[in-house]
Order: structure tokens, then sequence, then C-alpha cells
């Protein structure tokens, strides 16, 4: 299995596995980096500037929360192109989609939280989109 950091405005927004071809997977237009044999392997809010990897520097908790909510703001718009998706070819959006997006907006408008914790995991595309 396979592991790639998706890597949105020079940081790291997503971590992702799979056995499946990673471009298969995703629109063309997303980046992925294998970070599979990466000795010290990224986090979300990582920068990633001219092939490296960086932690962040210790910034504030307030800061470090901040990120968090601009990542699950990145994540909430991107998801917004599936929902498009479904009601073009009137699939209905399936549970777990709802419930990512639900998920993404309580980070976002939440005023304080645990920067630690991963942002939901985004549910694989729903068939016919």
């Amino acid at each position: 299995m396979k592991t790639y950091a998706r890597i949105q405005d020079s940081l790291v927004a997503e971590l992702f596995s799979t056995d499946l071809d990673i471009a298969e997977l995703f629109h063309p237009d997303l980046i992925w980096v294998d970070i599979t044999d990466e000795a010290n392997a990224p986090q979300c809010g990582w920068s990633y500037i001219d092939g490296v990897f960086s932690e962040p520097a210790g910034p504030s908790a307030e800061f470090k929360w901040g990120q968090c909510q601009r990542l699950a703001q990145i994540a909430l718009d991107e998801s917004d192109l599936t929902i498009l998706r479904c009601y073009e070819r009137s699939i209905p959006v399936p549970a777990e989609w709802a419930a990512y997006r639900t998920s993404l907006r309580s980070v976002i408008s939440a005023k304080s939280g645990d920067p630690a914790q991963p942002l939901p995991a985004r549910p694989s595309y729903p068939a016919g989109t």
C-alpha cells in the first residue's frame, strides 16, 4: 500500500493510502505526492516547497487551529465539485458525503479545537461521478 500527500497552496492538505493507481482515483488537477518512503512522514499542515516537506515551526495553538480551519475550507470547497457532479447526473448525494461536509463545516465554524486532530477523511467518489 502506498501513502500520498495531497498538496494545496504549498501545504499538505490531506493524506491518503491506497493499493490503486492514485491517478485513476482522483481528478488530474489534484496534486498527490508519494510519501510511502519518507523517513519523517509529513502531516496535514506541513509545507511542501520545491519537493521538500517541512514541519511547521511551532506556531501558537490559535494559529494552528486557524490553519486547520483553512484546510477544512479548502476540502469543503473541493467537495462542491462532487456534489455538483451528483446533481448534474441525478445521483443522490451519498450519506457519507453529506456527513463529511457537515464535519468540515463544524471544523470551519468552531472557535477553537485540537489542531492535532486530523480532518475527516474524504469518502470515495460516488459511482457515476
